[in-house]
């Protein structure tokens, strides 16, 4: 139904008190002067969707929608509603613009009825400007040449003027010189710890290679073995406590030469110890690890087996020992 089919339907669009052109960011009020039946009612945001209607889908909407608001006008006609509705626009860009609200809809107030009204808008004009820009008067912001005199143009005292006519850049490689980093320092601290690892390393190195220090008498246990051997020989059956003795003074000088030669503190560990000893330690070949194991063997089977041994075997173990001291 359109509004010449039905002249209850009217609708009024104009600017409220604006001055054009109207310079940006100023805002102004589009005004809505409506007329139509108590039983239906204006579709508002359908009327500002079509207020706001922007045709480029690549350009920024020329106006922004700040306020809007109502007013119920006094009617003669009870039947009729008067109402006005104001929108407060902000312009965003310039330009002259035609706007309307093309078909303005008043709908039922009974959902159930048909029969939706529209009444084409009028149009109205804006012309949006950029601000003008405001005259700076410059003569009064800026200082006055200077002149070309070497004249310094406030009084100084001497010690300032002084300071302002020497020479900087001496100053400047004294700044400098001051902040360079001191290498002879870091030269001569460098060289002294290297001179101390050097002497810490050749102690060390010195140290390890320091002869071992034999005890004197390393030997004489192996001279005592030798004149017991002898005395051995010379009984027809041979004596217990002279074999005992015999056996005891070579592994006595085993001990001793597996302490002063292989740092073995062979004198303070049990046989098993010992043998333990001696078959881990690097530096003894096979050949002395096997005559020991011997000598320490037929020890054990004299001492705590009751054995007694031959002059032959007495001959071959006091051989083996001294063969091990000759290594």
């Amino acid at each position: 139904m359109s509004a010449a089919a039905n002249s209850r339907f009217a609708a009024t669009v104009s600017l409220s008190e604006v001055l054009q052109p109207i310079p940006l960011p100023k805002n102004f009020v589009i005004d809505v002067d409506l007329v139509y039946p108590t039983d239906y009612h204006p579709d508002r945001d359908e009327m500002v969707d079509h207020l706001l209607r922007n045709s480029s889908i690549y350009q920024t909407s020329p106006f922004a929608l700040i306020n809007e608001t109502e007013q119920k006008l006094t009617s003669s006609d009870p039947s009729l509603v008067y109402k006005k509705i104001s929108y407060q626009l902000e312009p965003q860009l310039p330009g002259k613009y035609a706007l309307t609200f093309y078909d303005i809809p008043f709908i039922p107030n009974d959902s159930n009825l048909e029969g939706r009204v529209e009444v084409i808008s009028t149009i109205v004009y804006v012309d949006v400007v950029l601000p003008e820009a405001a005259v700076i008067n410059l003569s009064s912001e800026t200082a006055p040449l200077s002149s070309l005199s070497d004249r310094i143009p406030i009084e100084l005292n001497s010690d300032l003027r002084a300071y302002i006519s020497r020479d900087q850049s001496t100053q400047n490689v004294e700044v400098f010189k001051n902040k360079e980093l001191p290498w002879h320092f870091v030269l001569g601290s460098f060289f002294l710890l290297l001179l101390f690892a050097c002497t810490v390393l050749m102690y060390n190195y010195s140290k390890k290679r320091k002869p071992v220090k034999l005890d004197a008498n390393h030997k004489f246990p192996l001279v005592e073995a030798e004149n017991l051997l002898q005395e051995i020989k010379g009984q027809s059956s041979l004596d217990g406590s002279v074999v005992q003795e015999f056996i005891s003074k070579i592994i006595t000088s085993l001990r001793n030469f597996l302490k002063n030669f292989y740092r073995i503190p062979a004198s303070a560990l049990t046989t098993q110890e010992f043998l333990n000893e001696v078959e881990m330690h690097s530096k003894l070949t096979l050949e002395q690890k096997e005559s020991i194991k011997e000598v320490l063997k037929l020890s054990d089977q004299i001492k705590f087996g009751g054995y007694k041994p031959s002059i032959d075997e007495c001959t071959n173990i006091f051989d083996v020992a001294k063969n091990v001291n000759k290594t």
